[in-house]
C-alpha cells in the first residue's frame, strides 16, 4: 500500500509463534508506529498460560517483550480477539496475524494486513 503505517495491532498467534516480529516492527518503523494488543488477545494469552506450563513460560517472555518494545493494551468493544482485531483494522490499524481466515475478513473490510516473509530470517511487508 502506498501509505505509511502508523498503528499496528498484533494477534495472539504472532506473539506465540513469531515473537521476533515485535523486534522486526521496531526495526522497520522505529518508534514511528504505535503497536497495540487488544485486551482480548491478552485474555487469550493468560488463558493459555493457565492451561499449560510450557505456554505459561512463553507468555511470561512475551509480557517482558511487550514492555521492552512499548506495546500497549487497547480496550476494544468486541466479544473475542478476532472481532477486536477487525475493529482495529476498521480504525486504521494494520493487523499482523498468521490466521488466514482473519486476514481474509480484514481484507474484505478494506483493512490493512501485514505479512511475514521468509522462514529463518523474515521481514514484515504491507500487502
Amino acid at each position: 500500500m502506498a501509505f505509511a503505517i502508523k498503528k499496528i495491532g498484533l494477534d495472539t498467534n504472532i506473539l506465540l509463534e513469531k515473537p521476533m516480529a515485535i523486534e522486526k516492527i521496531r526495526e522497520k518503523w522505529k518508534n514511528n508506529v504505535e503497536i497495540v494488543v487488544p485486551v482480548q488477545v491478552n485474555q487469550e494469552l493468560k488463558a493459555l498460560a493457565n492451561k499449560n506450563q510450557k505456554l505459561g513460560k512463553k507468555v511470561r517472555i512475551i509480557e517482558k517483550q511487550k514492555k521492552l518494545f512499548g506495546i500497549k493494551e487497547k480496550k476494544v468493544m468486541a466479544s473475542n480477539a478476532d472481532k477486536a482485531l477487525i475493529k482495529l483494522a476498521q480504525q486504521g490499524f494494520a493487523i499482523l496475524s498468521l490466521d488466514k481466515k482473519l486476514k481474509k475478513q480484514i481484507r474484505e473490510k478494506k483493512g490493512t494486513v501485514l505479512e511475514l516473509r521468509g522462514k529463518n530470517y523474515f521481514d514484515i511487508v504491507e500487502d
